[in-house]
């Protein structure tokens, strides 16, 4: 449990994690032509994490799931296209798949399966992905794709930038590049993994800050040519931390007469309620509705009683964000 004293109080939900924590990654590459609809990748991963699946596949094919042997549910980010219609065709597709921020069972291997395009489900593809792989603890949600960017390595070696919502949340990004000469080595960020596959390479990177700050996971390419097209995605992971700040003006008040109190909740785009409580005198109203994070009560002091009072605001939590609660004092004279 943590808290911030003075003026206010801040206490988080005890069951919220405020760090993200990076596990393990593994990847598998493949090389020349076979004729297959699925890859089984050995990785052993622990439950209530987030996984993150980064396929390199020829855009003739699509991947249909993702499963890992203990049952966890993969549900597909993103596909983008390289150097084609941003969607298939015969170049590079990047495919990025995820478990929910906290939904992984623990499992000891991930497969893959995908097929051709123009055959449908079933018919093998013509080449085997390489397939990436990251573990992460800590996070609350995983915020779908929050951002894409593709050029070619002419123009500028592959990078992401983002703004993240909240400080300690994570950048995760899937790296494409249509190049099978290429050498993949980190630039901004931390580069996690890598693989390959006949129609090009692929890698997952990472990168966070301590404010809701912009974070860059980039890579330097080495071998590859001038033309070759390369895409990255982007999700963000959320820690669902909140903190709930609380003042009151005036702090000091006369007896039977109000102060205005209002309560600021930092997250992830915090939604919801504050419920009001105070050990003596009233507040009104006792709920409110957060607006861009704040909102506010009027506090009525005793009419017959002096003192230090504690007015107390307690944050409901949404599918985003834990529930917290602070508080502050009110002289009454």
């Amino acid at each position: 449990m943590m808290a911030v004293t003075g003026l206010s109080v801040s206490i988080p939900n005890a069951h919220a994690s405020p760090t993200i924590n990076f596990v393990g990654s593994i990847s598998q590459s493949s090389s020349g032509t076979f004729f297959s609809t699925s890859t089984t990748v050995n990785y052993t991963s622990l439950g209530s994490h987030f996984i993150f699946v980064q396929a390199t596949i020829a855009g003739t094919c699509t991947i249909s799931s993702v499963a890992d042997s203990g049952g966890s549910t993969y549900s597909k980010l993103a596909r983008y296209g390289v150097g084609n219609n941003n969607q298939n065709g015969t170049g590079l597709a990047v495919e990025a798949w995820s478990t929910t921020g906290q939904g992984s069972i623990a499992s000891t291997s991930v497969t893959v399966s995908y097929y051709q395009n123009q055959q449908g489900p079933g018919f093998p593809c013509d080449s085997r992905p390489g397939i990436s792989i990251a573990e992460y603890s800590g996070a609350h949600d995983v915020l779908g794709v929050v951002s894409v960017n593709q050029n070619t390595l002419g123009n500028s070696e592959p990078t992401l930038s983002y703004t993240l919502t909240a400080a300690n949340n994570w950048l995760i990004s899937g790296f494409n590049v249509a190049d099978g000469d290429a050498v993949l080595t980190a630039d901004a960020g931390i580069l996690r993994t890598t693989n390959s596959a006949p129609v090009g390479k692929g890698a997952i990177e990472d990168n966070t800050a301590s404010s809701a700050t912009s974070v860059t996971t980039s890579l330097h390419v080495t071998g590859g040519t001038s033309s070759s097209s390369w895409v990255v995605v982007g999700v963000e992971l959320r820690t669902g931390v909140t903190v709930t700040t609380v003042s009151c003006s005036p702090s000091t008040i006369h007896k039977g007469k109000t102060s205005t109190c209002s309560a600021t909740v930092t997250g992830s785009v915090p939604t919801g309620t504050i419920s009001w409580s105070v050990n003596g005198g009233s507040v009104s109203p006792t709920t409110c509705t957060l607006s861009s994070g704040s909102c506010s009560t009027t506090y009525t002091a005793p009419s017959h009683q002096t003192g230090t009072f504690t007015v107390t605001a307690s944050y409901s939590g949404d599918s985003r964000n834990y529930s917290s609660s602070g508080s502050t004092n009110v002289v009454v004279s």
